[in-house]
């Protein structure tokens, strides 16, 4: 991931403040979510259990099924713990890696356009991280294409070396005990357990 260097002003002391404040706490708010990482293992009391320290926990404890929605709301806290990483980066170097605001940018209009006709409402969920996409302190540095700018050929390799790991098992199937082929992604969802433990 490399700097993009761009000419621009150099934006207003305060804003920039104002968007470090801003980015570090909501990422506080999203932090605590990585404690739903264990769900899928957790005892079934943990969802009445924890208090709820983010908007993730709250939603497990309100479910109507939280037992079977385990997996879903591991899942669902990956997803926080990496905004949480990519807000912490955002308040330590707001300007020096616009990458990842426009990577966050780019996920959340995808996911609301997705979601948005369905459920209204998560727009007001999102609310806080729009409001730090308005708060930015230079929003020109967001429109820059990231591929302008030279490449980490370092960054690039690794990248490429771990994607090719994930490729082969993206449709991998396998074949359980009863005889009839399934991807291991249905039988996690489905509770049958990882193909690479059996």
């Amino acid at each position: 991931m490399a700097s993009v260097a761009t000419p621009s002003i150099p934006s207003p002391r305060w804003r920039l403040t104002l968007f470090r404040v801003l980015a570090t706490l909501l990422g506080l708010v999203y932090l605590p979510g990585a404690l739903l990482m264990a769900a899928p293992w957790a005892p079934s009391s943990m969802p009445r259990a924890l208090p709820p320290l983010s908007p993730l926990i709250w939603a497990w404890a309100q479910a109507a099924h939280p037992e079977i929605q385990r997996w879903t709301f591991a899942l669902s806290a990956s997803v926080d713990e990496a905004i949480a990483v990519i807000l912490v980066c955002l308040a330590w170097r707001p300007l020096a890696r616009p990458l990842l605001f426009q990577f966050l940018a780019f996920a959340l209009a995808v996911d609301l356009a997705a979601n948005a006709p369905f459920v209204p409402g998560i727009i007001v969920g999102y609310s806080p991280l729009l409001l730090l996409l308005i708060a930015y302190p230079e929003p020109r540095r967001l429109l820059t294409p990231f591929w302008r700018g030279s490449i980490n050929r370092s960054l690039l390799a690794l990248a490429l070396v771990t994607g090719a790991f994930f490729v082969p098992r993206s449709g991998w199937r396998w074949r359980p005990r009863s005889g009839v082929p399934m991807t291991w992604q249905f039988a996690v969802r489905q509770g049958v357990g990882h193909p690479l433990l059996k």
